[in-house]
């Protein structure tokens, strides 16, 4: 499978489907009005990065299994050769990175994966 880059996934996906998959994987066990809050900063967090201007980058966005069902989400700074914490990342540039996840995830699983990620860090 060919490496893309976050801007290319979510050009593909509308944020109903990638919020489905958050909700299926994150969000069941949630109260209505947190959900409800949770799918508006999910929305404005894709759209802040929709909006973003694609520049040329090498790095890449890690999707990795650590058990069952539990993923970790992490950068690869291709020119250091160094994985660092998406929360330690350019938010700026984020979008631009190619996207590494296992064969058996589909992008919508991994770019919603990706978002829960960068929301639950959005901030810190």
């Amino acid at each position: 499978m060919d490496k893309v880059s976050l801007r290319k996934i979510l050009k593909h996906k509308q944020y109903k489907s990638i919020f489905n998959e958050i909700y299926k994987r994150y969000l069941k066990k949630n109260k209505s009005d947190q959900i409800y809050k949770i799918s508006l900063d999910i929305y404005n967090l894709l759209q802040l990065f929709k909006k973003q201007k694609d520049i040329l980058v090498e790095d890449e966005i890690l999707v990795t299994e650590l058990e069952k069902n539990k993923f970790d989400v992490n950068i690869y700074l291709k020119e250091s050769d160094e994985i660092v914490l998406i929360q330690e990342y350019d938010m700026e540039s984020i979008m631009s990175c190619k996207v590494c996840f296992p064969i058996y995830l589909s992008e919508l699983e991994a770019c919603s994966i990706i978002m829960w990620e960068l929301f639950n860090n959005a901030g810190k």
